[in-house]
């Protein structure tokens, strides 16, 4: 948990705790040797004869065990990134926040454009080996809490974040896509390129303008369709009639 999210979560229970009631929810901290540990937290505070809150009795139980098996759950072995299953989930929480908030969400899709090719060329050892340094290239500029990177398929991952902006988040996928073929990964059966590549569609659209996830998802996987006709390209709410 990073110092602003640890402050905010502090404040929201003490504007608990200090009404009286029960807080009761989970905590990560790190322990003496610097490693994650999970706690589940329930405090119960104490009033004095003036209901006021002189004390209170924290019951706590070690839950990291649990939280790093409900992670394996959701997170693809090959790539660390989150799993099919977990994009199911987030992605209708994060619909519903857009929605809620009017903020501009962002899903998009992206393919490397002729993998199959490069596995028949490279072999699969090597075509796991790319997957992970894709999927690394991906995530890495996505740095804050609701930025979220997944893969959804074989060769395919989807990226889901919030922004102000939708020029800005057309720049952040071009740039995506620019830092994955600057990675110069030889591909000498891509149509395209003699270096990997990847084809992105993506659907922008504004809270107040919020669809289902499911049609979000069709809207995106429409835009990759027609990016794939043209490869290493970012294709953005096409039109589809």
């Amino acid at each position: 948990m990073n110092d602003d999210a640890d402050r905010n979560k502090r404040k929201a229970i003490i504007n608990v705790i200090s009404t009286g009631k029960i807080w009761e929810g989970e905590i990560c901290r790190y322990d003496d040797d610097g490693v994650i540990q999970w706690i589940h937290s329930v405090i119960h505070p104490e009033l004095d004869s003036e209901f006021k809150v002189k004390s209170y009795t924290n019951i706590i139980d070690d839950i990291t065990d649990k939280k790093s098996v409900e992670q394996l759950s959701l997170t693809d072995t090959l790539t660390g990134l989150y799993n099919r299953r977990h994009f199911d989930d987030i992605i209708e929480k994060e619909v519903r926040i857009s929605n809620r908030n009017k903020t501009l969400l962002t899903l998009a899709i992206i393919d490397i454009d002729y993998f199959k090719s490069y596995n028949d060329k490279y072999g699969h050892p090597a075509g796991d080996r790319t997957l992970a340094k894709v999927a690394q290239a991906i995530q890495a500029p996505l740095t804050r809490p609701a930025d979220y990177a997944f893969r959804i398929g074989g060769e395919e991952f989807a990226v889901l974040f919030t922004n102000s902006n939708y020029d800005q988040s057309v720049e952040f996928l071009e740039s995506m896509r620019a830092k994955i073929e600057s990675l110069n990964i030889e591909h000498k059966g891509s149509d395209v390129s003699g270096s990997l590549s990847i084809s992105i569609g993506a659907q922008i659209i504004e809270g107040s303008l919020m669809i289902g996830s499911n049609q979000l998802y069709v809207k995106a996987d429409q835009a990759l369709y027609a990016a794939k006709i043209k490869r290493n390209t970012l294709v953005v709410n096409p039109e589809t009639g």
